[in-house]
């Protein structure tokens, strides 16, 4: 699914991942609306993003790697 509002500076990383309506609803395959803000550092000459990102108000961590 794409990403919205994506910025990266200064080694930072912000995006938003979301279902808002019925039609990204449909195309997702999601049974309901969600909207998670994701924040993080850009790691290991971007291979490597940590973070923490909201969902239903509580903060959670995240990481992803590049293989």
């Amino acid at each position: 699914e794409p990403l919205k509002k994506i910025r990266v500076s200064d080694g930072r990383i912000a995006f938003t991942r979301s279902v808002e309506n019925e039609a990204e609803k449909k195309r997702v395959g999601c049974p309901g609306f969600f909207v998670q803000n994701f924040e993080g550092t850009i790691l290991n000459g971007g291979k490597r993003l940590q973070g923490k990102f909201t969902n239903h108000g509580v903060k959670e961590s995240w990481d992803a790697e590049r293989k």
